[in-house]
């Protein structure tokens, strides 16, 4: 629920409201969140070379931004920036969930109980707010696309990255994240 259900939702309604740019350095708060939420919680180390690199990271996505971050008519709202934040908030949660299950749980039905939990609420909102399955056009371009966003840039990605929550520790992991607008 975290990560899909809120994670999904807060960056997908969040972008809505808010100017790509200013969108961008809001949800990349979810590295700085995780790291500290690692540290606070799993009692990961935060050195001084990490939290460099997390500084350098988000100072690096505030640079990209900053044309955008300047232009300060339209580029967001507070409720667009409470989605993004809430976001970012139920991704770095779900973060510290996933490696308190690592090497106790199976990665296929950790990401897969993840994936299916969290897209019900999900379902529920786009029907209520959308107008339902009607509303879709499901043709063959829409299915390619939504069966390739699903199963590669979520699923494949969810689970690659539980395998990676093995490897390294979280907050080391997460610095990564950065690299995502790229």
């Amino acid at each position: 629920l975290s990560a899909t259900s809120l994670g999904f939702f807060g960056m997908f309604i969040g972008g809505g409201w808010v100017a790509p740019g200013l969108a961008t350095v809001i949800e990349n708060t979810q590295p700085l969140l995780t790291a500290v939420l690692a540290w606070l919680i799993l009692g990961e180390s935060l050195g001084s070379r990490r939290r460099l690199g997390l500084g350098l990271g988000f100072v690096g996505i505030l640079v990209i931004s900053l044309p955008r971050l300047l232009d300060l008519e339209g580029t967001g709202s507070p409720i667009g920036i409470g989605y993004l934040l809430g976001g970012a908030a139920g991704v770095a949660l779900a973060n510290i969930v996933l490696k308190c299950l690592v090497g106790r749980a199976d990665p296929l039905m950790v990401v897969g109980s993840q994936l299916v939990i969290g897209s019900v609420p999900l379902l529920a909102a786009g029907c209520l707010g959308e107008g339902g399955f009607g509303a879709v056009n499901w043709s063959r371009d829409f299915l390619f696309a939504w069966l390739s966003l699903g199963l590669l840039g979520t699923a494949l990605a969810s689970l690659l990255w539980f395998a990676l929550l093995r490897r390294a520790a979280l907050g080391r992991l997460t610095t990564f994240s950065f690299l995502t607008p790229i």
